[in-house]
């Protein structure tokens, strides 16, 4: 059995390690980073009291251009709290993000709300994330509407696209969320996500989500 202060002392070597590999990577296969995440820190403050609720602390990491990262730990361990912090969905208590190079915590609304063309988040629930009130085309259809992107007409054809690309009949955009089932809720979870992406980039799931990599080229994902 090896002695505690020789395992401590192995960390720094295995995360050179790692560095030296990642480098090696980026030279070989000619990818950028894309996400850069520096010490974040969310702290959550309970109410009636000077305490706080250290829900991430310190957290580090990189993603390349076409990697996926997974945040692996027990329910309630911050892994989704990290995800929303990245997308600022919610306002992290400290550290840096950069996206691209960007400085995602430094941006005003228009930026953010514009970076979100390129950063989007698949939610858990396929079936709690679906207005059941809108068809599919107007569930699809509507970052597009958000981000200004499409006419009527270019809106449609689009959301036909997005569809045939998740492996789903273009003619379902005319229903609603109860006519499916969950897989393919799930999907049409992830035509929402893609529509907006003028070129696929970076996509949050709140759990592996086998089907999201058939679909995608280039892109980055984090798996919380």
């Amino acid at each position: 059995m090896s002695h505690p202060s020789q395992e401590n002392s192995s960390v720094p070597l295995r995360e050179a390690a790692a560095a030296e590999a990642r480098d090696a990577l980026m030279k070989g296969r000619g990818a950028d980073e894309l996400v850069r995440v520096r010490g974040l820190v969310k702290h959550f403050p309970v109410e009636g009291s000077d305490d706080v609720v250290r829900a991430v602390d310190g957290v580090t990491f990189e993603i390349l251009s076409g990697e996926t990262l997974g945040l692996v730990g027990e329910s309630g361990c911050g892994k989704s709290t990290v995800g929303r912090c990245l997308l600022r969905l919610i306002e992290p208590t400290a550290g840096e993000i950069e996206f691209e190079g960007r400085d995602v915590r430094a941006l005003s609304k228009s930026e953010l709300r514009s970076l979100r063309r390129e950063m989007q988040i698949i939610f858990q629930d396929p079936y709690a994330s679906l207005n059941p009130r809108m068809k599919v085309r107007d569930i699809v259809g509507e970052p597009l509407v958000i981000h200004g992107l499409k006419s009527k007409e270019e809106k449609r054809a689009r959301v036909a696209e997005l569809l045939k690309r998740v492996g789903l009949d273009p003619e379902y955009m005319n229903r609603y969320p109860h006519e499916f089932s969950g897989g393919q809720r799930q999907r049409i979870g992830i035509a929402r996500a893609l529509a907006s992406f003028t070129r696929d980039r970076f996509i949050l799931t709140r759990r592996r989500c086998s089907l999201l990599f058939r679909f995608l080229t280039r892109s980055a994902s984090v798996t919380a």
